[in-house]
């Protein structure tokens, strides 16, 4: 996976192909003085989810145009819905994360 080439014959691969997620995950092990540590990288994923739930509020308050207290709400559940819980707790749920962050930054700007 980290370093078979995606074409090469005669090697296998699932053909993921994910830069960011990978960049991601470099820049943390590098960050952790090349060990792994599953408790930090769920930080992370917790600090993305918070993330995206303060881009939702900004999404449903600025683009939709509600009132400040039912954007709050709505964020709020949003950040708190229980199938967060996955993309937090298991490591490879930073893809789903990364991606609502990317699709809400687009969705703003």
């Amino acid at each position: 996976f980290w370093g078979n080439h995606m074409w090469a014959k005669g090697s296998w691969t699932h053909k993921s192909y994910r830069p960011l997620i990978i960049l991601s995950y470099w820049a943390q092990f590098h960050l952790n003085g090349y060990q792994w540590h599953p408790l930090e990288m769920r930080w992370f994923n917790c600090f993305n989810n918070t993330l995206n739930g303060i881009l939702v509020l900004v999404y449903i308050h600025s683009e939709l145009r509600l009132p400040l207290v039912c954007s709050t709400v709505a964020a709020m559940i949003f950040a708190a819905h229980p199938i967060h819980t996955e993309n937090i707790v298991y490591l490879v749920g930073r893809a789903d994360a990364l991606a609502t962050t990317f699709m809400l930054l687009a969705l703003i700007f």
